[in-house]
């Protein structure tokens, strides 16, 4: 039995010694996606500086099998820690070894409580990611979500109960993410089936939500140079936040849209594509260029630029800009005209500059405008059916309460700074944006979270958000001033 055992070892090991070697001279034994081995240190532009050790040149490590983008958790500290792919665990395992032992998972604990007006709702559960490890390029991984599993459906301890997505007020029990992956490190990764997305415009997570908006579809990324990544994505059907089956709606059938009124479960979408470039010669410049179909709602061109100059070791400038469009080009209809809200046809543009001062001090100011005819969707705004009323959207001047997705065509201002004494482990961020928009809003925000790295509570994250915003009392979706408080606790494993 042991030499059948030791035979088979050695003939799986020879038959993964093509994916095996390409594997080793691919792996990175961070996450691409916390930490840059090309990133080089900061350098002063200042001649009269000492000078700077040669800049290597810049190779994206987005693909690797360190980099778990199914995983809503992906960037944040864990306290069991993330299993990191090396060559050991590469050359000295067999097949089965490397499937259940070289992948990773997260369990997350999760409680929230959110006050509107005097309303309550609270929310309370746990979220489980895991992914195998990769064989022959091969992966599979889910997660489930199991929230409020105490709760009768229907019933509140709360007076005052209010209708808050993110705070579900029955119970989800769902695999959310159910999927197969296929990896060549370094080139090309395609994921199918109940996946995460976080691109622009097509966002599944928020973290002041106890779910995730994930999607029926495939997305395909392919590494095209040292410096160009190519993205493609195709979906075919969505699980709104707080929902616990995947369906072809979205947050338009369930939240009320700009107008204040609902589209209804009887209007469905077809299925959604985007296609993107994105662009990273260096650790402080990045440029991202998309293009989506997003079914029978709008077309949209969208695209975003951000360059970090580095003024010397403590003093930073960020500055940013993005465009976009939406059009119904080669649409023969679409669900907002056919409804009576008019038809997307609207302009985007925006800018931010952003000043930072050693670890601890952030500074922004920001501007996005939408404009189009008077007739056309929202006066002119943007059509966005799985960003609306979750404000996870890619515009500069999204606050807590909303952006111009909710407000409708026109301009809007955003001004913020951010203080971290504990360097990134405690955030205080303040804000104040201004909307003379379709729906004007002037609205203020406070975001305090804290968020160990390094210490015995790695893992723990305490989250608190505050809002007051004012506007006129205009129908459904401007209800005028209201103060809204929203608390969460969180532990990942």
């Amino acid at each position: 039995m042991k030499k059948r055992y030791i035979l088979f070892k050695c003939f799986a090991m020879l038959y993964c010694s093509s994916y095996a070697d390409d594997l080793i001279t691919k792996y990175s034994v961070e996450s691409a996606a916390t930490v840059d081995a090309n990133s080089a240190n900061s350098c002063s532009n200042n001649e009269s500086a000492t000078p700077c050790e040669q800049k290597k040149p810049y190779h994206s490590n987005y693909i690797n099998v360190n980099n778990y983008i199914m995983n809503p958790y992906n960037n944040m500290p864990s306290a069991g820690g993330m299993h990191l792919v090396n060559e050991s665990d590469v050359i000295n395992q067999d097949i089965w070894d490397q499937f259940l032992h070289n992948g990773t998972y997260n369990a997350v604990g999760l409680a929230s409580w959110a006050n509107l007006m005097g309303s309550n709702n609270y929310g309370y559960g746990t979220n489980i990611f895991a992914q195998s490890g990769h064989v022959y390029g091969f992966a599979v991984g889910g997660m489930l979500e199991v929230i409020n599993p105490f709760l009768q459906p229907g019933e509140r301890y709360l007076d005052g109960d209010i209708s808050y997505s993110s705070l579900p007020n029955t119970q989800v029990v769902s695999p959310s993410e159910l999927y197969v992956e296929y990896q060549l490190p370094g080139i090309l990764q395609v994921d199918a089936g109940r996946i995460f997305l976080d691109i622009p415009w097509l966002n599944s997570y928020d973290d002041a939500f106890l779910t995730s908006g994930d999607f029926d579809g495939i997305l395909a990324n392919y590494q095209l140079s040292n410096n160009w990544r190519l993205t493609a994505v195709a979906t075919d059907g969505y699980q709104e936040f707080g929902s616990y089956s995947f369906s072809r709606l979205t947050v338009y059938n369930k939240q009320y849209n700009g107008n204040g009124f609902q589209l209804g479960n009887n209007v469905v979408e077809t299925n959604s594509y985007a296609m993107g470039a994105v662009y990273k010669p260096s650790s402080d410049y990045e440029l991202n260029l998309w293009g989506y179909n997003l079914g029978n709602y709008t077309n949209m061109l969208y695209a975003d630029s951000d360059y970090m100059l580095h003024l010397n070791q403590e003093n930073k400038l960020d500055f940013g800009v993005q465009t976009g469009n939406q059009n119904t080009l080669g649409m023969g209809s679409n669900v907002n005209q056919s409804a009576g809200y008019g038809s997307p046809n609207s302009y985007l543009i925006g800018a931010k500059l952003g000043y930072d001062y050693s670890y601890w001090l952030e500074t922004e100011a920001s501007f996005d405008g939408m404009y189009g005819p008077q007739n056309a969707f929202y006066q002119g705004g943007f059509v966005s059916p799985y960003t609306y009323s979750i404000v996870n959207d890619p515009l500069y001047t999204s606050g807590l309460a909303g952006g111009l997705i909710e407000q409708g065509a026109g301009s809007s201002w955003r001004i913020a700074t951010t203080f971290k004494p504990l360097y990134d482990d405690l955030k205080i961020e303040l804000a104040y944006e201004e909307f003379i928009t379709a729906s004007p809003m002037d609205s203020y925000d406070l975001d305090i979270k804290y968020k160990p790295f390094d210490n015995e509570f790695k893992g723990l994250v305490l989250h608190l958000w505050v809002n007051y915003t004012m506007g006129p009392a205009t129908n459904m979706v401007n209800p005028g001033d209201f103060l809204f408080v929203q608390t969460m606790a969180s532990y990942n494993f």
